[in-house]
């Protein structure tokens, strides 16, 4: 793949700094080479039905993971509706997985990029896992798709999902009931920190053997400078690297351009744990 340095440091000349998220997933350390080029994300924020948990005295949705085991548990205990994280190898079950562990202060690597996977910190987010599943979940979440969790959430299965604002979207046609109660929260807390894992990078990359490349680097700026349509037109499903492209952000997320109800359903705001920018969706994050 070409070093994408000259793209990227191009952008951000027009653009100002990007996004740290989006540069260090693209941005190579050891080789100090940009093996992409991300001028924008999705967030992963959690999906919840309001109307189950305020039956548990959560209305606003769990803060932190005991609050969320306690709350799944008493959900499934009262109601039968089952809590909807997936405990197989597809890519949402890694999300979680990975925001559980790093929320108990564990990880798969150092910033030396030494494995260290086998900590006490690991054991206790996996012992977490655990009894989740024990007290809140079924056997089938051993076998769930990226699809299973937004399908079980659309269908008023689940009382909690992770995963980015495209199941509710769905549900806005297929099931309105759900579509209006359904909220979201930002990272929940663990004993060490609040980090959730982005839903989607968009990384782009252009190999050394493709013709047109300089094109390909024009097409990427393009449309880059014009990422507030692709927010837009996403239904709020992209964010863009460079906060200041989109400046009617945070006025699309305090009033739904698509019918939200209530229409400021998207700004979770610093108040509820979220960070302040790129508007104010984003949950606190960590790359992935």
């Amino acid at each position: 793949m070409l070093d994408l340095r000259d793209l990227t440091d191009e952008a951000v000349r027009r653009w100002g700094p990007q996004l740290e998220l989006c540069r260090k997933s693209t941005f190579n350390p050891t080789t100090g080479r940009f093996f992409a080029y991300s001028p924008g994300w999705a967030p992963d924020p959690g999906n919840y039905r309001r109307s189950l948990w305020e039956q548990v005295g959560m209305p606003q949705g769990p803060s932190n993971w005991e609050e969320l085991l306690m709350g799944a548990d008493e959900i499934k205990r009262r109601t039968g509706t089952q809590f909807g994280l997936g405990l197989s190898q597809e890519i949402d079950s890694n999300m979680v997985l990975r925001a559980l562990m790093w929320s108990y202060g564990a990880s798969e690597q150092d910033a030396q990029q030494q494995v260290v996977l086998n900590t006490p910190e690991t054991v206790a987010a996996v012992e977490y896992m655990g009894r989740l599943y024990q007290q809140a979940m079924t056997p089938e979440v051993f076998s769930w798709n990226a699809a299973s969790n937004n399908q079980g959430l659309v269908a008023g299965k689940l009382s909690y999902i992770v995963n980015s604002i495209s199941a509710w979207r769905t549900a806005q046609g297929a099931n309105p009931p759900v579509f209006d109660d359904t909220f979201f929260v930002p990272a929940l807390r663990g004993p060490r920190n609040a980090l959730a894992a982005q839903h989607v990078m968009y990384n782009w990359v252009i190999p050394q053997y493709a013709p047109g490349a300089d094109a390909a680097k024009e097409f990427l700026l393009h449309y880059t400078a014009n990422f507030a349509s692709a927010t837009y037109h996403s239904q709020m499903y992209d964010l863009c690297a460079w906060p200041g492209l989109t400046p009617q952000l945070d006025g699309w997320l305090t009033a739904d351009p698509f019918g939200a109800r209530p229409p400021d359903k998207l700004n979770l705001g610093p108040e509820r744990g979220a960070t302040p920018r790129p508007g104010r969706f984003a949950t606190t994050r960590r790359p992935g």
